[in-house]
């Protein structure tokens, strides 16, 4: 039989800077006719209105609202980690500042996954379904024909092609013992979300959420050689292209130079960076490529691309105070 007590599910959204957005997150949710949500906002030490913005959202809004500070920034990774701690949902949503669901998608993500038998839900991290910005939809998508069918991370990508971002509707269970990947104010999320790619899902062609690629202060699209340390530890972790024979792969060897680039820009040592990679690569093959990678990265620095991110990370992350606020409770703590 089926439970009559309707899943809570909830929104995770991280902030940096983002005060002129976050309006549109909220409002996306005060228009979803689904009731059972609550709102995690996690602000990274924004020096704009981010935190009155906050508050002001929070004292008007019919579901609840848990606001996560920290007094100075320390990057999208560590503040995921925090969203995931606070959240009391049966399942995850990310929303990031820049992105709004569209009216219906939480009712009609919780109506699929309860069209799966509960026998068979254990077997699943959870749903994914489609993304947009106002142009249209983000992502190359498997035949509509198909419907909603069941399938995998790696799948999408391997076999359909589905490149691009997608709305992941996650049983927080699954995740809950999980963490992204610290070090650097933004890490690839895919360190995290690797360990999950096997692992089925039931794809839904439909568009459930907005992306603005236009939003200013995207840490995705600045132009720099920012966040080399992070970029440097998600390709270690999540490379898994293995080279030919020969040793002439072009896409894994290119994949190698960048990840000298981006070590040798973050200030990873070459014991370290050989200790941080998980692909199969032997030491001479591996270090044949490492001049190609050094004079990227000299032409980075001649450039004035280079901003040691990391820096003011390693700094910031021995001085931090993160405050919680929602209606149960309000502290400090330390870290």
């Amino acid at each position: 039989m089926k439970s009559n007590i309707k899943p809570l599910v909830s929104i995770l959204t991280p902030a940096w800077n983002r005060s002129a957005y976050l309006e549109k997150v909220w409002a996306g949710l005060d228009a979803q006719v689904y009731s059972e949500i609550e709102w995690i906002v996690a602000n990274d030490g924004s020096t704009d209105d981010t935190a009155k913005v906050c508050l002001e959202l929070k004292r008007k809004s019919r579901f609840p609202v848990t606001i996560i500070e920290a007094n100075l920034r320390v990057g999208k990774p560590r503040m995921d980690n925090e969203l995931i701690k606070a959240a009391k949902g049966d399942f995850l949503i990310w929303c990031d500042s820049d992105d709004y669901l569209l009216p219906g998608a939480i009712e009609r993500l919780v109506s699929v996954w309860e069209s799966i038998p509960a026998t068979d839900q254990a077997s699943y991290i959870g749903l994914t379904a489609l993304c947009a910005t106002e142009e249209g939809v983000l992502q190359s998508t498997p035949s509509s024909r198909l419907g909603i069918f069941d399938t995998t991370w790696s799948e999408l990508d391997d076999i359909y092609q589905a490149k691009g971002d997608k709305l992941f509707f996650v049983k927080a269970e699954k995740i809950k013992n999980s963490r992204f990947v610290e070090g650097d104010f933004m890490v690839t999320e895919g360190s995290m979300w690797f360990n999950f790619f096997e692992m089925k899902t039931k794809y839904i062609p439909e568009i459930m959420k907005i992306m603005d690629r236009g939003a200013s202060n995207r840490i995705s699209f600045s132009g720099k050689m920012e966040y080399c340390r992070g970029k440097a530890y998600g390709l270690a972790i999540c490379e898994k292209i293995k080279p030919t024979v020969q040793g002439f792969n072009i896409e894994f060897i290119w994949k190698l130079i960048t990840y000298h680039r981006y070590c040798i820009n973050g200030d990873i040592g070459v014991r370290e960076a050989r200790n941080l990679w998980s692909g199969n690569v032997g030491l001479i093959f591996w270090l044949t490529f490492y001049p190609l990678g050094l004079l990227f990265a000299i032409k980075d620095l001649a450039q004035g691309k280079v901003v040691k991110t990391h820096i003011e990370y390693d700094k910031n992350i021995k001085l931090v105070c993160i405050r919680i606020i929602d209606s149960d409770i309000s502290g400090a703590v330390n870290v």
